[in-house]
Protein backbone atom coordinates (compact mmCIF):
# COMPACT_ATOMS: atom_id res chain seq x y z
CA UNK A 1 0.00 0.00 0.00
CA UNK A 2 2.81 2.56 0.93
CA UNK A 3 4.63 1.67 -2.58
CA UNK A 4 1.05 2.66 -4.08
CA UNK A 5 0.61 5.42 -2.49
CA UNK A 6 4.11 6.58 -3.28
CA UNK A 7 3.43 6.10 -6.82
CA UNK A 8 0.59 8.16 -6.67
CA UNK A 9 2.44 10.79 -5.48
CA UNK A 10 5.09 10.86 -8.04
CA UNK A 11 1.96 10.71 -10.95
CA UNK A 12 0.16 13.45 -8.75
CA UNK A 13 3.38 15.78 -9.05
CA UNK A 14 4.47 15.07 -12.63
CA UNK A 15 0.55 16.31 -13.58
CA UNK A 16 1.11 19.35 -11.61
CA UNK A 17 4.26 20.77 -13.09
CA UNK A 18 3.33 19.87 -16.75
CA UNK A 19 0.26 21.58 -15.99
CA UNK A 20 1.78 24.67 -14.89
CA UNK A 21 4.19 24.01 -17.66
CA UNK A 22 1.82 24.47 -20.31
CA UNK A 23 -0.40 26.74 -18.25
CA UNK A 24 2.63 29.62 -18.32
CA UNK A 25 3.18 28.90 -21.94
CA UNK A 26 -0.19 29.57 -22.99
CA UNK A 27 -0.79 32.63 -19.78
CA UNK A 28 0.49 35.91 -22.37
CA UNK A 29 -1.43 34.59 -24.94
CA UNK A 30 -4.89 34.09 -24.12
CA UNK A 31 -7.90 36.22 -23.04
CA UNK A 32 -9.58 35.85 -20.20
CA UNK A 33 -12.86 36.34 -21.34
CA UNK A 34 -15.57 34.74 -19.15
CA UNK A 35 -13.56 36.63 -16.23
CA UNK A 36 -13.63 39.98 -18.02
CA UNK A 37 -17.28 39.25 -18.21
CA UNK A 38 -17.83 39.26 -14.47
CA UNK A 39 -15.37 41.72 -13.27
CA UNK A 40 -17.25 44.05 -16.02
CA UNK A 41 -20.20 42.93 -14.42
CA UNK A 42 -19.02 44.08 -10.56
CA UNK A 43 -17.56 47.62 -11.67
CA UNK A 44 -21.13 48.06 -13.63
CA UNK A 45 -23.01 47.00 -10.52
CA UNK A 46 -20.86 49.48 -8.73
CA UNK A 47 -20.78 52.15 -10.80
CA UNK A 48 -24.94 51.78 -10.80
CA UNK A 49 -25.98 50.30 -13.87
CA UNK A 50 -27.22 47.12 -14.79
CA UNK A 51 -24.44 44.08 -14.61
CA UNK A 52 -26.70 41.70 -16.77
CA UNK A 53 -28.20 43.85 -18.92
CA UNK A 54 -25.87 47.06 -19.92
CA UNK A 55 -24.32 47.61 -23.06
CA UNK A 56 -21.08 49.52 -23.63
CA UNK A 57 -21.42 52.89 -24.80
CA UNK A 58 -18.34 54.68 -26.09
CA UNK A 59 -19.55 57.86 -25.81
CA UNK A 60 -20.13 57.90 -22.24
CA UNK A 61 -18.38 54.51 -20.85
CA UNK A 62 -14.74 54.42 -19.44
CA UNK A 63 -12.86 51.04 -21.34
CA UNK A 64 -12.98 49.67 -17.72
CA UNK A 65 -16.75 48.71 -18.84
CA UNK A 66 -15.83 47.23 -22.18
CA UNK A 67 -16.32 43.90 -22.77
CA UNK A 68 -14.80 43.05 -25.67
CA UNK A 69 -16.98 39.41 -26.45
CA UNK A 70 -19.77 41.61 -25.83
CA UNK A 71 -22.41 40.35 -28.67
CA UNK A 72 -24.25 43.70 -30.29
CA UNK A 73 -26.99 41.85 -31.28
CA UNK A 74 -27.80 40.25 -28.21
CA UNK A 75 -30.31 41.81 -25.60
CA UNK A 76 -27.90 41.13 -22.50
CA UNK A 77 -23.88 41.33 -21.56
CA UNK A 78 -21.64 38.13 -20.95
CA UNK A 79 -21.92 38.21 -17.01
CA UNK A 80 -24.02 35.83 -16.35
CA UNK A 81 -22.89 34.86 -12.60
CA UNK A 82 -25.24 35.57 -9.37
CA UNK A 83 -25.17 38.77 -7.45
CA UNK A 84 -23.85 36.85 -4.20
CA UNK A 85 -21.26 35.82 -7.08
CA UNK A 86 -20.09 38.79 -8.16
CA UNK A 87 -19.65 40.00 -3.90
CA UNK A 88 -16.67 37.68 -3.96
CA UNK A 89 -15.82 39.98 -6.83
CA UNK A 90 -15.94 43.17 -4.98
CA UNK A 91 -12.26 43.15 -3.68
CA UNK A 92 -10.83 42.93 -7.21
CA UNK A 93 -12.78 45.02 -9.49
CA UNK A 94 -10.95 48.15 -8.90
CA UNK A 95 -7.33 46.36 -9.55
CA UNK A 96 -6.39 46.07 -13.79
CA UNK A 97 -6.95 43.38 -15.40
CA UNK A 98 -3.64 41.67 -15.56
CA UNK A 99 -3.58 41.68 -11.66
CA UNK A 100 -6.67 39.90 -11.64
CA UNK A 101 -6.09 37.58 -14.39
CA UNK A 102 -2.61 36.23 -12.62
CA UNK A 103 -4.29 35.91 -9.00
CA UNK A 104 -6.89 34.22 -10.57
CA UNK A 105 -4.68 31.57 -12.08
CA UNK A 106 -2.63 31.07 -9.19
CA UNK A 107 -6.18 30.99 -6.93
CA UNK A 108 -7.41 28.53 -9.03
CA UNK A 109 -4.46 25.99 -8.93
CA UNK A 110 -4.55 26.46 -4.76
CA UNK A 111 -8.15 25.29 -5.34
CA UNK A 112 -6.92 22.25 -7.02
CA UNK A 113 -4.25 21.53 -4.50
CA UNK A 114 -6.65 21.84 -1.66
CA UNK A 115 -8.65 19.15 -3.32
CA UNK A 116 -6.13 17.00 -4.23
CA UNK A 117 -4.37 17.62 -0.90
CA UNK A 118 -7.88 16.94 1.26
CA UNK A 119 -8.38 13.43 -1.00
CA UNK A 120 -4.52 12.44 -0.02
CA UNK A 121 -5.69 12.78 3.26
CA UNK A 122 -8.47 10.39 3.43
CA UNK A 123 -5.92 7.46 2.62
CA UNK A 124 -8.42 5.48 0.61
CA UNK A 125 -8.00 4.26 -2.66
CA UNK A 126 -5.02 5.85 -4.13
CA UNK A 127 -5.97 5.84 -7.63
CA UNK A 128 -8.62 8.45 -6.68
CA UNK A 129 -5.94 11.66 -6.38
CA UNK A 130 -4.37 10.39 -9.44
CA UNK A 131 -7.80 10.83 -11.88
CA UNK A 132 -8.07 14.16 -10.07
CA UNK A 133 -4.69 15.16 -11.29
CA UNK A 134 -4.63 13.93 -14.26
CA UNK A 135 -7.95 17.27 -14.97
CA UNK A 136 -4.86 19.04 -14.81
CA UNK A 137 -3.42 17.41 -18.06
CA UNK A 138 -6.58 18.00 -20.08
CA UNK A 139 -7.20 20.82 -22.52
CA UNK A 140 -10.67 21.57 -20.93
CA UNK A 141 -8.40 22.60 -17.34
CA UNK A 142 -6.38 25.04 -19.57
CA UNK A 143 -9.63 26.77 -21.18
CA UNK A 144 -10.73 26.88 -17.34
CA UNK A 145 -8.14 28.79 -16.55
CA UNK A 146 -7.58 30.85 -19.18
CA UNK A 147 -11.13 31.57 -19.85
CA UNK A 148 -10.97 32.77 -16.03
CA UNK A 149 -14.38 30.50 -15.11
CA UNK A 150 -15.26 29.65 -11.54
CA UNK A 151 -15.98 26.11 -11.18
CA UNK A 152 -13.10 24.88 -9.88
CA UNK A 153 -13.80 27.55 -6.82
CA UNK A 154 -17.25 26.39 -6.25
CA UNK A 155 -16.06 22.43 -6.63
CA UNK A 156 -13.26 23.56 -3.21
CA UNK A 157 -16.25 25.29 -1.53
CA UNK A 158 -18.35 22.58 -1.90
CA UNK A 159 -15.27 19.95 -0.86
CA UNK A 160 -14.60 21.25 2.31
CA UNK A 161 -17.92 21.52 3.24
CA UNK A 162 -18.17 17.71 3.48
CA UNK A 163 -15.17 16.89 4.62
CA UNK A 164 -16.16 19.42 7.59
CA UNK A 165 -18.91 17.17 7.89
CA UNK A 166 -17.04 14.35 7.99
CA UNK A 167 -15.09 16.12 11.02
CA UNK A 168 -17.85 16.79 12.61
CA UNK A 169 -16.85 20.44 12.46
CA UNK A 170 -20.57 21.60 11.66
CA UNK A 171 -21.12 25.11 11.63
CA UNK A 172 -17.90 25.40 9.56
CA UNK A 173 -19.67 23.03 6.82
CA UNK A 174 -23.11 24.44 7.12
CA UNK A 175 -20.95 27.82 5.67
CA UNK A 176 -19.23 26.26 3.44
CA UNK A 177 -22.40 24.66 2.30
CA UNK A 178 -24.52 27.52 2.18
CA UNK A 179 -21.50 30.15 0.58
CA UNK A 180 -21.72 27.77 -2.35
CA UNK A 181 -25.19 27.15 -3.01
CA UNK A 182 -25.65 31.09 -2.27
CA UNK A 183 -23.64 31.80 -5.02
CA UNK A 184 -24.36 28.72 -7.49
CA UNK A 185 -27.97 27.45 -6.90
CA UNK A 186 -27.53 24.12 -8.28
CA UNK A 187 -25.17 22.95 -5.59
CA UNK A 188 -28.56 22.83 -3.62
CA UNK A 189 -28.94 19.28 -4.80
CA UNK A 190 -25.88 18.37 -3.49
CA UNK A 191 -26.58 18.71 -0.20
CA UNK A 192 -30.18 17.50 0.01
CA UNK A 193 -29.07 14.50 1.79
CA UNK A 194 -27.62 16.53 4.61
CA UNK A 195 -30.58 18.93 4.48
CA UNK A 196 -33.12 16.28 5.23
CA UNK A 197 -31.31 14.16 7.66
CA UNK A 198 -32.87 12.98 11.26
CA UNK A 199 -31.37 15.30 14.08
CA UNK A 200 -29.53 17.46 11.68
CA UNK A 201 -31.54 20.30 12.56
CA UNK A 202 -28.87 22.54 13.68
CA UNK A 203 -26.94 21.91 10.14
CA UNK A 204 -29.94 22.54 8.71
CA UNK A 205 -31.17 25.51 10.06
CA UNK A 206 -27.65 27.15 9.98
CA UNK A 207 -27.45 25.98 6.36
CA UNK A 208 -30.63 27.83 4.61
CA UNK A 209 -30.09 30.91 7.60
CA UNK A 210 -26.67 30.90 5.95
CA UNK A 211 -27.73 30.97 2.44
CA UNK A 212 -30.70 33.76 3.53
CA UNK A 213 -28.35 35.87 4.39
CA UNK A 214 -26.26 35.80 2.19
CA UNK A 215 -28.19 36.74 -0.61
CA UNK A 216 -30.14 39.21 1.59
CA UNK A 217 -26.43 41.03 1.98
CA UNK A 218 -26.44 40.95 -1.87
CA UNK A 219 -29.75 42.34 -2.39
CA UNK A 220 -28.97 45.23 0.50
CA UNK A 221 -25.30 45.66 -1.08
CA UNK A 222 -26.83 45.93 -4.94
CA UNK A 223 -30.20 46.72 -5.20
CA UNK A 224 -33.59 44.58 -5.66
CA UNK A 225 -32.67 45.61 -9.21
CA UNK A 226 -29.94 43.77 -9.96
CA UNK A 227 -31.70 40.55 -8.77
CA UNK A 228 -34.28 41.23 -11.52
CA UNK A 229 -32.17 42.10 -14.30
CA UNK A 230 -30.28 38.71 -13.34
CA UNK A 231 -33.53 36.84 -13.18
CA UNK A 232 -34.32 38.62 -16.56
CA UNK A 233 -30.75 37.93 -18.33
CA UNK A 234 -31.32 34.23 -17.38
CA UNK A 235 -34.24 34.02 -19.36
CA UNK A 236 -32.78 35.77 -22.33
CA UNK A 237 -29.84 33.55 -22.48
CA UNK A 238 -32.13 30.22 -22.69
CA UNK A 239 -33.35 31.44 -25.33
CA UNK A 240 -31.23 32.96 -27.32
CA UNK A 241 -28.68 29.62 -26.17
CA UNK A 242 -31.60 27.39 -27.19
CA UNK A 243 -32.62 29.39 -30.83
CA UNK A 244 -29.09 30.70 -31.92
CA UNK A 245 -28.59 33.87 -33.14
CA UNK A 246 -27.41 33.31 -36.99
CA UNK A 247 -25.17 35.97 -37.15
CA UNK A 248 -23.33 38.19 -34.71
CA UNK A 249 -23.39 41.86 -35.99
CA UNK A 250 -19.86 43.48 -35.39
CA UNK A 251 -19.38 46.20 -32.99
CA UNK A 252 -19.80 50.49 -34.00
CA UNK A 253 -16.78 50.90 -32.03
CA UNK A 254 -13.32 49.96 -32.18
CA UNK A 255 -12.60 47.00 -29.50
CA UNK A 256 -8.16 47.61 -29.19
CA UNK A 257 -6.12 44.19 -29.21
CA UNK A 258 -5.47 44.63 -25.49
CA UNK A 259 -6.96 45.95 -22.86
CA UNK A 260 -5.59 46.88 -18.79
CA UNK A 261 -2.25 44.78 -20.16
CA UNK A 262 -4.82 41.46 -21.44
CA UNK A 263 -4.76 40.43 -24.82
CA UNK A 264 -8.01 40.17 -27.08
CA UNK A 265 -6.76 37.69 -29.42
CA UNK A 266 -7.07 34.02 -28.08
CA UNK A 267 -4.58 31.46 -28.79
CA UNK A 268 -6.01 29.88 -32.31
CA UNK A 269 -4.55 26.28 -31.03
CA UNK A 270 -6.83 26.44 -27.98
CA UNK A 271 -9.79 28.10 -29.82
CA UNK A 272 -9.53 25.38 -32.22
CA UNK A 273 -10.18 22.79 -29.14
CA UNK A 274 -12.93 25.14 -27.75
CA UNK A 275 -15.27 24.54 -30.80
CA UNK A 276 -15.39 20.87 -29.30
CA UNK A 277 -15.71 21.39 -26.05
CA UNK A 278 -19.53 22.41 -26.01
CA UNK A 279 -21.56 19.21 -24.37
CA UNK A 280 -24.79 21.18 -23.24
CA UNK A 281 -28.31 20.65 -23.56
CA UNK A 282 -28.58 22.98 -26.39
CA UNK A 283 -26.32 20.63 -28.44
CA UNK A 284 -28.53 17.75 -27.73
CA UNK A 285 -31.69 20.49 -29.13
CA UNK A 286 -30.19 20.25 -32.37
CA UNK A 287 -29.33 16.97 -32.08
CA UNK A 288 -33.11 16.30 -31.82
CA UNK A 289 -34.42 19.32 -34.16
CA UNK A 290 -32.60 17.30 -36.80
CA UNK A 291 -33.89 14.21 -35.93
CA UNK A 292 -37.22 15.17 -35.46
CA UNK A 293 -37.21 14.37 -31.74
CA UNK A 294 -39.19 16.29 -28.83
CA UNK A 295 -37.94 19.14 -27.56
CA UNK A 296 -35.25 20.15 -25.21
CA UNK A 297 -38.05 22.03 -22.81
CA UNK A 298 -39.69 18.85 -22.46
CA UNK A 299 -37.02 17.10 -21.78
CA UNK A 300 -35.79 19.12 -19.18
CA UNK A 301 -39.22 19.21 -17.20
CA UNK A 302 -39.08 15.33 -17.38
CA UNK A 303 -35.50 15.23 -16.16
CA UNK A 304 -36.17 17.60 -12.96
CA UNK A 305 -39.53 15.86 -12.56
CA UNK A 306 -37.68 12.17 -12.15
CA UNK A 307 -35.10 14.10 -10.39
CA UNK A 308 -37.43 14.97 -7.46
CA UNK A 309 -38.96 11.41 -7.52
CA UNK A 310 -35.55 9.82 -6.88
CA UNK A 311 -34.62 11.64 -4.34
CA UNK A 312 -38.21 11.75 -2.42
CA UNK A 313 -38.07 7.99 -3.09
CA UNK A 314 -34.22 7.81 -1.55
CA UNK A 315 -35.37 9.86 1.87
CA UNK A 316 -38.35 7.63 2.29
CA UNK A 317 -36.46 4.51 1.75
CA UNK A 318 -33.03 5.41 3.92
CA UNK A 319 -34.44 7.53 6.44
CA UNK A 320 -34.99 5.48 9.18
CA UNK A 321 -31.40 4.16 9.05
CA UNK A 322 -30.15 7.73 7.72
CA UNK A 323 -26.54 7.73 9.00
CA UNK A 324 -25.51 4.59 7.26
CA UNK A 325 -26.71 5.48 3.78
CA UNK A 326 -25.01 9.01 3.65
CA UNK A 327 -22.14 7.80 1.21
CA UNK A 328 -24.96 6.48 -1.06
CA UNK A 329 -26.77 9.31 -1.35
CA UNK A 330 -24.55 12.13 -1.16
CA UNK A 331 -23.05 10.16 -4.47
CA UNK A 332 -26.58 9.97 -5.90
CA UNK A 333 -27.01 13.93 -5.10
CA UNK A 334 -23.66 15.19 -6.67
CA UNK A 335 -24.43 12.69 -10.01
CA UNK A 336 -27.74 14.87 -9.93
CA UNK A 337 -25.95 18.59 -9.93
CA UNK A 338 -23.95 16.56 -12.32
CA UNK A 339 -26.51 16.00 -14.78
CA UNK A 340 -28.46 19.16 -13.84
CA UNK A 341 -25.42 21.56 -15.20
CA UNK A 342 -26.64 20.30 -19.03
CA UNK A 343 -29.84 22.45 -18.35
CA UNK A 344 -28.91 25.94 -17.39
CA UNK A 345 -29.31 27.90 -19.28
CA UNK A 346 -25.66 29.66 -20.04
CA UNK A 347 -24.05 27.28 -22.87
CA UNK A 348 -21.85 24.68 -21.45
CA UNK A 349 -18.37 23.78 -22.12
CA UNK A 350 -16.48 20.53 -20.75
CA UNK A 351 -14.64 22.30 -18.31
CA UNK A 352 -17.80 22.22 -16.62
CA UNK A 353 -16.78 18.85 -15.56
CA UNK A 354 -14.16 19.75 -12.95
CA UNK A 355 -17.32 19.24 -10.63
CA UNK A 356 -16.54 15.70 -11.11
CA UNK A 357 -14.40 16.33 -8.43
CA UNK A 358 -17.04 16.09 -5.90
CA UNK A 359 -18.72 12.92 -6.11
CA UNK A 360 -14.78 11.06 -6.74
CA UNK A 361 -14.09 12.78 -3.31
CA UNK A 362 -17.02 11.24 -1.59
CA UNK A 363 -15.72 8.00 -3.13
CA UNK A 364 -12.65 9.16 -1.05
CA UNK A 365 -14.46 9.91 2.10
CA UNK A 366 -16.41 6.55 1.91
CA UNK A 367 -14.74 3.93 1.08
CA UNK A 368 -16.14 1.75 -1.01
CA UNK A 369 -15.00 -1.43 -3.11
CA UNK A 370 -14.81 -0.26 -6.61
CA UNK A 371 -16.08 -3.05 -9.64
CA UNK A 372 -13.44 -3.21 -12.13
CA UNK A 373 -16.05 -2.00 -15.26
CA UNK A 374 -16.37 0.68 -13.03
CA UNK A 375 -11.84 1.56 -13.02
CA UNK A 376 -11.95 1.01 -16.42
CA UNK A 377 -15.20 3.31 -17.99
CA UNK A 378 -13.21 5.83 -15.44
CA UNK A 379 -10.02 5.23 -17.16
CA UNK A 380 -10.97 5.76 -20.35
CA UNK A 381 -13.38 8.62 -19.56
CA UNK A 382 -10.62 10.43 -18.29
CA UNK A 383 -8.16 9.63 -21.17
CA UNK A 384 -10.58 10.67 -23.77
CA UNK A 385 -10.64 14.28 -21.73
CA UNK A 386 -7.01 14.27 -22.82
CA UNK A 387 -6.47 13.07 -26.05
CA UNK A 388 -8.18 14.52 -28.93
CA UNK A 389 -9.20 12.14 -31.46
CA UNK A 390 -10.50 13.59 -35.01
CA UNK A 391 -12.62 10.11 -35.76
CA UNK A 392 -14.81 10.76 -32.94
CA UNK A 393 -15.82 14.01 -33.21
CA UNK A 394 -17.91 13.95 -29.28
CA UNK A 395 -15.27 12.32 -27.62
CA UNK A 396 -15.39 14.80 -24.93
CA UNK A 397 -19.37 14.09 -24.36
CA UNK A 398 -18.65 10.30 -24.71
CA UNK A 399 -16.17 10.56 -22.03
CA UNK A 400 -18.88 12.00 -19.87
CA UNK A 401 -21.52 9.83 -19.99
CA UNK A 402 -18.48 7.29 -19.20
CA UNK A 403 -17.85 8.98 -16.12
CA UNK A 404 -21.54 9.26 -15.45
CA UNK A 405 -22.23 5.41 -15.81
CA UNK A 406 -18.98 4.56 -14.02
CA UNK A 407 -19.83 6.77 -10.85
CA UNK A 408 -23.84 5.32 -11.12
CA UNK A 409 -22.27 1.86 -10.99
CA UNK A 410 -20.19 2.80 -7.84
CA UNK A 411 -23.46 3.76 -6.09
CA UNK A 412 -25.08 0.77 -7.03
CA UNK A 413 -22.04 -1.05 -5.40
CA UNK A 414 -22.41 1.08 -2.36
CA UNK A 415 -26.22 -0.47 -2.22
CA UNK A 416 -24.87 -3.86 -2.62
CA UNK A 417 -22.79 -3.41 0.53
CA UNK A 418 -24.87 -1.74 2.66
CA UNK A 419 -27.84 -4.61 1.90
CA UNK A 420 -25.40 -7.48 1.59
CA UNK A 421 -22.23 -6.33 3.97
CA UNK A 422 -19.04 -8.59 3.83
CA UNK A 423 -19.21 -10.68 6.71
Amino acid sequence: MFRNQYIALLITIACIISSLYITCKYYPHYVYNDLKSRVVGTRLATAKLSPYLHKYNPATDSTTLLDPHEKPNEIVNGNTITPTAMLLLQGLHSQQLYIITALWVWLSYAAFFIIIYIAYKQNSHYYIPILMSVLLLTVSWQLHILKGQMYILYTVIAILALYMYKLKRYATSAICAALVTAIRFPYGILFVPLLCMPNNKKWAASYLLGIALLVAISYMYYGSIVWQHYLESMHWHSLENAYAIPTIIPHTYTVPLTMEQVPNIASSTLQAYELRLNPDVFSVQKLLVTLQLPSTTMWLVVYYLLTILILLALLHKYAPSWYKHTPVLLLCSSIALLLADYYLPAVRFNYNYVQILIPLYIIQLYPVTIPKWCKIMLYIGFTLLIIKLNWLPECYSLAEVLCIVSLCGIALQYCKQLYYPVK
